[in-house]
């Protein structure tokens, strides 16, 4: 018997259908989360919408596209057409450009830092700054799972093929072990939001400094400063998403900048915008999304105008179906979505 899904977000409207659920618990040291989307915006009048920027975040993650849906990315000097796509850990300097089809249907896998070997046996090293489509990278191992992301699934029945595949690929690698001390020490960085200093983590974990660096990077494919670096900025980056009003000084304190113009180059060097550019447009060109952003290269995101008009549609039809009154004492009519 299935264990039920545990769901964080569903939303289900005219134009956009979309979730983000947790995996299984023996999967959730590996596995962060379940991301999926239907998204319908046949008034665009291109193939592929805006084109936007995704953001680094210290770790490799899926996209599993189906149903005919194809993507375009461009990672470095490599550009990609894809259904389904490995992208692997990206420094400060390496955000990824993606065009996705006006009519678009995909599951997301955000895998935790190491947590892709434990299924696969590729260190996230090997991945470094680029990305891979699953013919390059992982064949029929995926081929299968997308075949089966179809149209009359519920959201909770890909959610628990998604656990069934990862499970099954966990049991039958139970000699693949993770390195304990790496997966502290990006504990202990997380937690610290990326201000702890190397050679505090290290001595904390009883290794050495030189150590620490070696099996970091061979593991992570960030040294553990590149990934204290990534960490400090999703931190910055969450602060100002959420904020109505900023004190520059007082975020560069709190987040671990030497000073102001230090989060300002590392901030260009990762979305393009300086931050002041970047609060000021939010929800027009920066568009907060999958609990990150999504920077857009182009025009307004028709995609996050839609998905908007359709939670309004949708909040407009059950306030009708709630006030409408029954005719003649018959049955009344709802359309629920």
């Amino acid at each position: 018997m299935s264990e039920p899904v545990h769901m964080l977000n569903k939303y289900e409207g005219p134009f956009l259908k979309s979730f983000i659920a947790l995996p299984a618990p023996e999967l959730r040291d590996y596995i962060e989360s379940f991301c999926g989307e239907e998204f319908y915006a046949t008034n665009y009048p291109g193939k592929y919408m805006p084109p936007v920027l995704v953001l680094p975040n210290g770790r490799v993650e899926m996209f599993i596209g189906y149903h005919d849906t194809s993507y375009v990315i461009r990672c470095k000097d490599k550009t990609l057409k894809f259904s389904t796509l490995i992208h692997g850990v990206r420094d400060i300097q390496n955000p990824l450009c993606l065009y996705e089809p006006k009519i678009n249907k995909q599951i997301h896998v955000f895998f935790k830092p190491a947590g892709f070997h434990r299924f696969f046996g590729i260190r996230d090293a090997e991945m470094r700054n680029s990305c891979f489509t699953i013919d390059e990278v992982l064949y029929s191992q995926v081929k299968e799972l997308e075949a089966r992301m179809n149209d009359f699934l519920s959201v909770e029945d890909r959610v628990q093929i998604l656990d069934r595949f990862f499970l099954k690929r966990l049991y039958a690698n139970r000699g693949r072990m993770s390195n304990d001390d790496v997966v502290n020490a990006v504990k202990l960085i997380i937690a610290a939001r990326g201000k702890k200093r190397i050679h505090e983590v290290s001595k904390e974990l009883m290794i050495s400094t030189r150590t620490l660096q070696r099996q970091f990077v061979n593991r992570i494919g960030l040294s553990p400063k590149e990934f204290s670096n990534v960490v400090r900025f999703r931190n910055a980056l969450d602060k100002i998403i959420s904020a109505n009003s900023i004190d520059w000084q007082d975020l560069v304190r709190s987040c671990g900048y030497y000073d102001q113009s230090h989060l300002i180059d590392e901030f260009k060097a990762a979305t393009t915008f300086s931050p002041e550019s970047f609060f000021s447009q939010k929800g027009r060109s920066v568009i907060p999304y999958r609990r990150a952003a999504l920077i857009l290269t182009g025009p307004l995101s028709t995609q996050y105008d839609s998905s908007q008009r359709a939670m309004q549609e949708s909040e407009e039809s059950a306030s009708q179906n709630r006030t409408k009154k029954p005719r003649h004492g018959t049955a009344e009519s709802h359309n629920e979505l």
